[in-house]
């Protein structure tokens, strides 16, 4: 059983992609590639996750969020869906509420501000506010939210705010 739940709880990781490049050369946004240190937090970030029982991990289409995806070494099925490009929190929503019942943890890579923004939307009235409003205007490349709730995944609404993992 993971860490964190009971059979009946699902777990949700939301990840901003790693450092990235600031420009690809003769590309655009979509395809700024993770820099050096990027890369070393990408493998620092997937021994913490190892063993937390991520069974699928949704990724937005950008090259940086592809190779933070593929670099975390997790046995879990990447999916790129390209609706998670630079995406709004209800477009994650929409996506996880398409996952059948019985996934039990799942990792979104994604950017800023969605990803924090869906922290914001779901961390129950449990959570520190004044950890989620730091969230909010401050979500450095790599790190991680976790967050715990028992509804089924279309059924996501609020959820226990568990741990936050910066780089």
């Amino acid at each position: 059983m993971p860490a964190g739940g009971d059979r009946t709880s699902r777990r949700l990781f939301l990840m901003r992609h790693a450092t990235a490049a600031h420009f690809a050369p003769g590309g655009g946004d979509r395809d700024r590639p993770l820099t050096t240190d990027g890369q070393a937090q990408v493998r620092r970030v997937g021994a913490l996750l190892a063993d937390e029982g991520i069974e699928r991990v949704l990724c937005s289409p950008a090259t940086r969020t592809r190779q933070t995806a593929d670099g975390l070494g997790l046995k879990a099925a990447v999916t790129v869906l390209d609706p998670l490009y630079n995406c709004p929190p209800e477009r994650i929503l929409t996506a996880l509420a398409r996952l059948p019942e019985y996934v039990r943890g799942v990792l979104v890579v994604g950017h800023f501000p969605g990803i924090p923004g869906l922290v914001q939307q779901l961390a129950d009235r449990s959570a520190d506010l004044a950890e989620v409003s730091r969230l909010a205007r401050h979500f450095p490349p790599a790190t991680v939210v976790e967050l715990e709730f028992a509804d089924p995944w279309p059924d996501l609404h609020a959820a226990r705010l568990v741990r936050v993992r910066r780089p």
